[in-house]
């Protein structure tokens, strides 16, 4: 019986697939560098959010004036965000760290907000110098997007104002929040907020231009109305601002979809949780808006 040849092994093996991060962007690592690997610090944020977005108001009245209200915004957003992400990863990566360690979230979730709110600030800031400075007509023709409606409103509308429609407005707007950030992600977001904080520090200037009609310096008066209604303010922003956090989160999530469901269950609480406080941020500052503003504005005699 003839010999049997020896039987052959296939050495052949599927190949490897290898997991890889998804490749950062140079803006991202140049201004990963910039920041020296760190988070960047409240005063760092608003500093850049800042320049930024009064750079961002600069190219737009030259390059596109009859619509410099929207674009300016748009290049803000285009301007900060790589700086957004940046905060968005080391908050990612905290996470993870408290998560393995078994430590509660809630010190990093209030300083990832804390640094949001830095940039609202710094955005607002940028479009309420640029107004203070311009003829009140072209002051109008700029920014005609941010007034709309609001042209021809004055500082004692405040009193006019309904708690249930102004807290339907800002759910709607936190709605629309979470649904951009769900939708477009970390750009929804921030977009979402960054016109927000251009409505805001537009509006504040046009009732102050429009006290400054009377004798006072405007100025004087925006300051005088700024410390008036920051309180409702920060809330609101508080809010959106939760929101998009949720976002980020529903997101992770989504991702993490194929974990066990006692998982995906420890992961779903803390989102029900920064919602309900969202809601009720929002829900509060429509309160003081209707309360405390008007009782603010006044004393200090508007």
């Amino acid at each position: 019986m003839p010999e049997q040849p020896p039987e052959r092994r296939s050495t052949f093996s599927p190949p490897t697939v290898l997991q890889e991060s998804p490749e950062k962007s140079t803006t991202f690592l140049l201004l990963d560098d910039l920041y020296q690997h760190k988070v960047p610090h409240s005063p760092q944020l608003f500093t850049v959010s800042l320049g930024i977005s009064i750079f961002s108001i600069f190219i737009s009245a030259k390059l596109f004036a009859a619509h410099s209200g929207v674009v300016s915004v748009t290049f803000a957003v285009l301007g900060i965000l790589p700086t957004f992400s940046i905060i968005v990863d080391r908050h990612k990566t905290k996470l993870l760290e408290l998560n393995k360690e078994g430590q509660k979230r809630t010190a990093a979730d209030l300083r990832f907000a804390r640094n949001l709110f830095a940039i609202v600030m710094g955005i607002l800031l940028a479009f309420s110098a640029w107004a203070l400075f311009l003829p009140v007509e072209q002051f109008q023709t700029i920014f005609a997007s941010q007034l709309g409606p609001r042209l021809g409103l004055s500082v004692s509308n405040y009193e006019h104002q309904s708690w249930l429609s102004i807290t339907i407005n800002n759910m709607a707007v936190l709605g629309g929040t979470l649904i951009l950030t769900l939708f477009f992600r970390l750009g929804g977001a921030l977009l979402v907020l960054a016109w927000n904080a251009s409505v805001w520090g537009v509006v504040f200037v046009y009732f102050a231009k429009a006290q400054a009609a009377t004798g006072a310096l405007a100025l004087f008066s925006y300051a005088l109305i700024f410390s008036a209604v920051i309180p409702h303010v920060v809330l609101e922003t508080l809010g959106y601002i939760l929101a998009a956090l949720s976002g980020i989160l529903i997101l992770r999530c989504i991702v993490r979809g194929r974990q066990k469901e006692q998982s995906m269950r420890k992961e779903i609480q803390p989102i029900v949780y920064i919602l309900l406080v969202a809601t009720t941020c929002i829900a509060l500052g429509a309160l003081i808006e209707i309360k405390l503003a008007p009782f603010l504005l006044s004393t200090l005699g508007f």
